[in-house]
């Protein structure tokens, strides 16, 4: 397991959760660690494990659940639980993942940001902010109850919506160091972009 899953490996993994938890419901959630959340899922008892900054996937381990969940794990059980998940996706080629909820009160979004001081972030209906995992205000957006989401500021150029300017930019801003340009401006991080420079 890689430490940190980048933009590529998001966009990889996206296809193979929407095949294995699309038309499924939210029977529990759990939240096991500070920045780990358990979404158990039914038919089929799968378990979708987002980890804040880091990861998602599902998981087939039983990690132990805490006796006494915490007041945002209740919060998203009330909000989610018997919820049917209609849909995941990438947001643009961010590390930012985008979970529609069918529920009783409306269409929810549940937003996973996978990048440092990412978070766990519900939406309603009206796309205002229902609860979140970390609050604050920031210079470029607010996370805040009862606030219109706004997602975070792009990290990066989308590599599916470059043109021939985008790509001769990047080789005028490379020539100092390729390696870094390639791996900060497209956000694909130093292991895809060696790759893509070995292949090029």
């Amino acid at each position: 397991m890689k430490d940190v899953m980048t933009s590529v490996d998001i966009a990889l993994i996206i296809p193979e959760l929407t095949e294995k938890i699309v038309g499924k419901r939210i029977d529990n959630v759990y939240h096991i660690l500070p920045e780990t959340f358990i979404f158990r899922l039914r038919p089929g008892n799968l378990r979708l494990l987002i980890e804040v900054e880091r990861r998602i996937n599902l998981t087939q381990y039983d990690y132990p659940t805490p006796q006494k969940p915490s007041n945002i794990c209740m919060a998203l059980r009330k909000h989610l639980v018997g919820g049917v998940i209609e849909n995941i996706q990438q947001y643009e080629f961010e590390r930012i993942i985008e979970l529609k909820v069918s529920t009783g009160r409306g269409p929810l979004l549940l937003v996973a940001e996978i990048f440092r001081r990412g978070n766990l972030i519900l939406v309603g209906p009206d796309k205002k902010i229902i609860l979140s995992l970390r609050y604050a205000r920031m210079r470029d957006r607010e996370v805040v109850r009862n606030v219109e989401y706004h997602p975070a500021p792009s990290s990066g150029l989308n590599p599916l919506k470059m043109d021939l300017q985008k790509l001769h930019n990047i080789r005028e801003a490379g020539k100092k160091s390729i390696l870094k340009t390639v791996a900060s401006l497209i956000s694909i991080g130093p292991t895809y972009s060696m790759e893509v420079l070995l292949r090029a």
